[in-house]
Parts: C-alpha cells; sequence; structure tokens
C-alpha cells in the first residue's frame, strides 16, 4: 500500500513539474508575426526583383526611395499593409511579411515576391 502511495506521490510531482513555464530565451528567433515594429525592422534595406540588376527601391525607417524615380515617399504599416503615400495618391501592399531575404505581398495584381538587394 505504501508503495502504491509514494508512486502516486512521485506521479503528481511529475505532473506539477511539467506546468513549468518554458523558458522565452531558448528560442532567440525574431518573432514578426504581429508586431509591426519589429515587421517594419525587417523590411528595412534594399529591394528588387529576381531579374533586376539594381534594386528597385530602399526601404528606410521612415519612407521607401525608389531608385528609378529618385525620389522617396512616406509609408506607415497599419496591420500588416503597407501603405505608400504618394502625392496625389496611395498605394497599398496587403498583407506584407519578410521570410529571411524574401518579402512577399499582394497588390491589385496578385502575390508579389521581391528579394533583398546584396548591394
Amino acid at each position: 500500500m505504501k508503495r502504491i502511495a509514494s508512486l502516486c506521490v512521485l506521479f503528481t510531482i511529475s505532473l506539477i513539474g511539467c506546468k513549468e513555464k518554458p523558458d522565452t530565451k531558448a528560442n532567440p528567433q525574431p518573432h514578426y508575426a504581429k508586431d509591426s515594429l519589429t515587421l517594419k525592422d525587417s523590411l528595412i534595406g534594399k529591394w528588387g526583383g529576381r531579374a533586376e540588376n539594381r534594386p528597385m527601391w530602399d526601404i528606410r525607417k521612415d519612407s521607401i526611395y525608389y531608385f528609378d524615380r529618385s525620389i522617396a515617399y512616406p509609408y506607415k504599416i497599419i496591420n500588416r499593409d503597407f501603405i505608400i503615400y504618394f502625392p496625389d495618391h496611395k498605394a497599398v501592399l496587403r498583407n506584407i511579411k519578410v521570410d529571411h531575404d524574401t518579402i512577399f505581398f499582394y497588390d491589385e495584381i496578385g502575390l508579389v515576391r521581391g528579394y533583398r538587394s546584396k548591394e
């Protein structure tokens, strides 16, 4: 009887030990799911298409520079939508996300993929 009681106590202790919170420092990879600040940080850099010889955009902290126009426009990130404010209209790149050196978003045509420039 004592053996069954001691096994029950050990089993209970092991169950309690399993309810500890996981160590958050064990996974140091950045998480961009819902935090627009870290998404913004991941977007900063030069971007272009696969067949491009040079980058098309330079996304900065508060603006996006178009190399072909030699001008920068302000932008905001609202609920994973990248909104570019041109002087006469705004453009929206919907559901923008970054996976390593690849950027994904939807525009009026459909899914678009861009690549970080090493230049």
